[in-house]
């Protein structure tokens, strides 16, 4: 099996920074009605050299735009809505360029602890909490099943039925796994779990 070169685990690192400051600005956006501090996509300009001279069949220029959709969004050129589709579009990009850096090192299996709270996901693990792990649960059921689209409102059910979360970004704040391989599904207000190479 190859293993990942220094390029590589470079590329993965300033991936992660970028989207964590991403989702939250995102998440200020959401629970705040406002664009929260973007000094974390500083990032942004050395993710956009780094992956557009590493894989040139992908376009990365919505990458440096983000900046720009910040900006209209706080003048009020942009709505809310408007800017978190543009931020999705433009993550499953950058997620394309990782899952192609995983399914070429890692291996090609899944794995997860009873609970859900560990899963191995080609090749990466991700650790979950004691909300997360019932979301993930119903989400890889969904894909071994081949129906990989579960709405958003029945995931929530999975955290608390009696009293449920607002929203999944919240209940998956911080945790790598969001927008990475937990991504919008092909319906509104759906996700689903995103294997490498696979673009919605």
């Amino acid at each position: 099996m190859a293993k990942l070169t220094d390029d590589d685990i470079k590329t993965i690192e300033y991936t992660e920074r970028w989207k964590e400051a991403l989702w939250e600005a995102i998440d200020c956006v959401e629970t705040q009605g406002r664009a929260g501090s973007m000094d974390g996509l500083k990032i942004s300009e050395t993710l956009f050299s780094r992956l557009s001279s590493q894989y040139k069949h992908l376009d990365f220029s919505g990458i440096p735009r983000l900046y720009e959709a910040f900006n209209n969004y706080r003048h009020h050129k942009l709505d809310g809505e408007e800017l978190q589709t543009m931020a999705y579009a433009v993550v499953m990009v950058v997620n394309a360029a990782i899952n192609e850096i995983l399914a070429r090192v890692g291996d090609k299996g899944t794995a997860h602890s009873a609970d859900f709270r560990s899963l191995k996901w080609f090749g990466k693990t991700y650790s979950f909490t004691a909300n997360q792990a019932p979301v993930v649960a119903m989400l890889f059921d969904h894909w071994e099943n081949e129906t990989p689209d579960v709405g958003g409102e029945t995931l929530l059910l999975e955290v608390d039925h009696e009293d449920p979360p607002e929203r999944l970004s919240v209940v998956f704040r911080g945790n790598p796994a969001w927008g990475m391989i937990i991504m919008p599904g092909e319906t509104k207000s759906s996700y689903r779990l995103q294997p490498p190479g696979k673009n919605l």
